[in-house]
């Protein structure tokens, strides 16, 4: 028993490096035997398969319904993708003839890959349409600041998100969509890419803090288990401390949100001390490394 993690196999049928792409037939078997392989392994109970089509213009049709059908038949399995990333990728839909369709959202629910259990990245350039058709399927939304900046021509308007269309939001990296996995950064830069929208849309570290926690387990569907530090729930969590190679100083009169706040700002994985999964401690982190 170690990390908690909802993991997949990605699948590409067209359009990407001829290493990265797989016959069809071969993608969807794979993929089954990945999930049955995950969930009878009785060593790995806090680790779940996902079905992870990489996005649209990767995957044929062929793939899309044969992945759908998966969904269907594994209905506790979830499913996470790329959507509305970017202003390149709706124009590529283009470019390969998806006249009929235009809105990737619109795709994935065509083949029944928008459901409760669907996580989505992105969605930078969702219409209100799409944004409805989310809510109503029970979509979480994965928002990765730090890559929109680098390839996805927008930023998400998380509090709009919260607010207008009661969609659950969690905190994301796109691992290599940007140049840093650490979930600290991802939270300062939810906090400056919110200004970008200015007035009530602006968000402190409490709104980032809680996006990295209870918003991305609410996501996933586990925030009854996990996410916050409640009577009856799951023991996951850090203890953080401040030593000579920290950033961070703290002051006798510095106050709890102070400290969070410090913490937010310049905390890095050098302050990350011990880690708890499910009451477990799993700490093998070097006090050298450095995200």
């Amino acid at each position: 028993m170690g990390q908690r993690a909802f993991v997949g196999k990605i699948c590409m049928d067209q359009n990407s490096p001829k290493d990265y792409i797989q016959q069809t037939a071969d993608c969807l078997h794979d993929t089954k035997q990945f999930i049955l392989s995950v969930r009878h392994d009785i060593n790995n109970e806090l680790i779940q398969p996902v079905i992870t089509p990489r996005f649209i213009p990767t995957c044929s049709d062929q793939l899309l319904q044969g992945l759908g059908q998966l969904a269907k038949d594994f209905q506790l399995c979830h499913v996470q993708s790329h959507i509305s990333e970017s202003k390149d990728e709706k124009l590529h839909f283009c470019l390969l003839g998806f006249f009929f369709c235009e809105r990737d959202t619109e795709i994935f629910d065509k083949f029944g890959l928008l459901t409760s259990r669907t996580i989505v990245a992105h969605a930078n350039h969702c219409t209100d349409e799409d944004l409805k058709v989310l809510k109503q399927k029970g979509v979480g939304i994965a928002h990765c600041p730090l890559s929109n900046f680098y390839f996805a021509n927008g930023c998400l308007p998380v509090k709009s998100l919260h607010e207008k269309y009661k969609l659950n939001v969690g905190l994301g990296t796109d691992v290599a969509g940007g140049y840093s996995p650490s979930m600290f950064n991802a939270m300062r830069n939810c906090v400056i890419t919110s200004k970008l929208f200015g007035g009530d849309a602006d968000m402190d570290y409490k709104h980032a803090l809680y996006l990295a926690t209870i918003g991305g387990a609410k996501c996933l569907g586990i925030d009854s288990i996990i996410g916050t530090f409640e009577i009856g729930k799951e023991f996951d969590a850090l203890l953080l401390g401040v030593e000579s190679n920290s950033q961070i100083d703290i002051f006798d009169m510095d106050t709890l949100d102070d400290i969070f706040q410090k913490i937010m700002t310049l905390g890095d994985d050098r302050d990350i001390k011990r880690v708890w999964v499910r009451g477990r401690d799993v700490t093998i982190i070097s006090p050298t490394s450095k995200l």
